[in-house]
């Protein structure tokens, strides 16, 4: 679908069935979006009009990030800071947390990492531990504990747990331990 747009100088940004056009002016962007719309529906989609934004505009909301074109910035969306922050509340110290919520927080984090300033690294220790549960996505309804005493870099110790499957890297330094305390920063 973008070939035949991209031969005519439409730059697209595409994930499933979010598109964010890239033009250089605002007449440029209002025939583009003219151009895309029209190819759309020959192919068949349906466009949501009350939740498309069809006029050009130097501020957009795009896969859950603020967009802004006049100083070239990106953002976290208050509305992904919120799930972000709602997850995070669910890792506690001697609590909890069910297998899924772990998988849902590596989302939240995988989602944040070009606009969390080493975003990538910040994610590793949290996806190196929850790599070593050896869990399946099916599996997701186990639970972890959160414990006290492991250092925030180093392995998790899985030989005194409560559950049967580990503990979380987590210390009282923080909130949510180092790696969240990071995170948290920018949230």
């Amino acid at each position: 679908m973008k070939a035949p747009l991209r031969q005519q100088g439409i730059r697209l940004a595409t994930y499933l069935d979010d598109r964010l056009l890239l033009a250089q002016s605002e007449q440029e962007a209002v025939t583009q979006t003219n151009v895309l719309v029209k190819h759309l529906l020959n192919l068949g989609f349906v466009i949501n009009t009350e939740k498309s934004m069809l006029c050009p505009a130097q501020t957009a909301l795009f896969l859950g990030l603020r967009l802004n074109s006049v100083p070239f910035s990106a953002r976290l969306s208050a509305e992904r800071v919120k799930a972000f922050r709602a997850c995070l509340a669910l890792f506690q110290l001697r609590k909890h947390v069910l297998f899924r919520s772990c998988l849902r927080l590596l989302g939240l984090m995988a989602s944040a990492i070009l606009v969390v300033r080493l975003g990538r690294l910040h994610m590793r220790e949290f996806q190196r531990w929850v790599a070593a549960l050896k869990l399946k996505p099916q599996e997701s309804d186990g639970y972890c504990e959160m414990r006290n005493g492991t250092a925030p870099l180093a392995a998790p110790d899985f030989s005194s747990t409560r559950c049967a499957y580990g503990c979380c890297p987590f210390t009282e330094s923080g909130h949510h331990g180092r790696m969240f305390d990071r995170l948290g920063r920018y949230l």
